[in-house]
């Protein structure tokens, strides 16, 4: 099995639509990374209209090139659900092309501004779109690589890792290779490279500071509401909006430039 996702991609599209989905993947994760919420809405469509041509490739055999604008998205959609059923798998001929209409909706429909007075759902959207769009190359991955679900996403959390240097994941392993950091600021690196979340004992393993060092820690951070505690056992520390916004905000996911 190659590690690579790039090489699975190009065993059944063109070079240059693969080059272009990874290049549009990864301009997503560096907009999401400095917070700009509104960027991803409109590079989110980019992506999408990438992604469509290589599902269309993959189950038909053709696709609109890139040089050319495509049609209506919808009609895309109807077009490669139409396909016979054994022309390729059901998750890429009915629920891909469905996931892709669903991130460019929310691109046309919330990527605009929003009435005075109310709340702008651009993070929530934002993450959304993101998520999705790792889907689409999780799902690739797996179909076309014959990988489980648990290797395919693999191949994609490999592929944003490789976005966030100042974290190292390698399975369970996680690291924060910025040394400068304080253990506070560590821990958030960490919960914002892991949406889900960590255990004590992760954040322990992870920081390799002493438990008691980092309790007090988690428990500033939790006082200061960047994280909370979840209530379901094993407890897990999640970051909240403020604590995304401080991480984004402070520069926390780049090296500081050398003096």
């Amino acid at each position: 099995m190659t590690d690579d996702l790039g090489d699975i991609l190009r065993a059944q599209v063109s070079n240059e639509l693969v080059d272009e989905l990874l290049r549009q993947h990864a301009r997503l994760h560096q907009r999401f990374q400095a917070g700009d919420h509104e960027g991803i809405l409109e590079a989110v469509g980019k992506y999408a209209e990438v992604a469509i041509r290589c599902d269309q490739y993959i189950v038909s055999g053709r696709c609109v090139p890139l040089a050319m604008s495509l049609p209506p998205f919808d009609q895309l959609v109807r077009a490669i659900e139409s396909s016979p059923s054994g022309s390729a798998a059901e998750s890429l001929r009915v629920i891909a092309p469905r996931v892709l209409h669903a991130i460019y909706t929310i691109r046309s429909k919330r990527g605009g501004g929003h009435v005075s007075g109310e709340v702008s759902p651009q993070r929530i959207d934002a993450l959304l779109a993101l998520h999705m769009a790792d889907w689409f190359l999780a799902e690739l991955a797996r179909v076309l690589g014959q990988l489980s679900l648990e290797e395919g996403q693999a191949l994609v959390d490999s592929l944003v890792q490789r976005q966030i240097p100042v974290v190292y994941r390698d399975k369970d392993i996680r690291l924060v290779t910025r040394p400068d950091l304080p253990l506070g600021d560590e821990i958030l690196v960490l919960l914002y490279a892991e949406p889900s979340g960590l255990t004590q004992r992760q954040v322990v393993t992870a920081t390799r500071a002493a438990q008691s060092t980092t309790q007090r820690a988690v428990g500033s951070l939790i006082d200061a509401r960047l994280a909370y505690k979840t209530t379901e056992r094993p407890y897990r520390l999640r970051l909240l909006p403020p604590g995304a916004a401080e991480v984004e905000g402070r520069g926390l996911l780049s090296y500081p430039a050398a003096s």
